[in-house]
């Protein structure tokens, strides 16, 4: 199973992403790889998501089948726990699961 997370990091975070987010991928192996993710509105800049998109795609290419995604509840900007905000940005917190089906 592939586990990818999309959060935000702090200036100590592994990745070096700050003050970007950060895409953790962890695969079945349990090897952790990031990518930094610009911060920037969907409505200015589309590369967040292009980003993402490649990312997934790289996996799903691998074989695997994405089998489940959550995104977190919150009231303020993103009360449908959609994958994207009502901000037009990615949401932070999401985690997507991949398997071989």
């Amino acid at each position: 199973m592939y586990i990818v997370t999309y959060t935000n990091v702090s200036t100590s975070h592994p990745s070096s992403c700050y003050p970007d987010d950060v895409l953790t991928k962890i695969s079945p192996t349990g090897n952790v790889t990031y990518t930094c993710i610009p911060t920037t509105s969907l409505y200015a800049d589309p590369s967040p998501l292009v980003t993402i998109n490649q990312e997934l795609n790289n996996i799903i290419n691998q074989g695997y089948k994405l089998i489940e995604t959550n995104s977190p509840h919150t009231s303020t900007t993103n009360a449908s726990g959609s994958t994207i905000s009502t901000d037009q940005r990615v949401t932070r917190g999401t985690i997507y699961y991949f398997a071989i089906p």
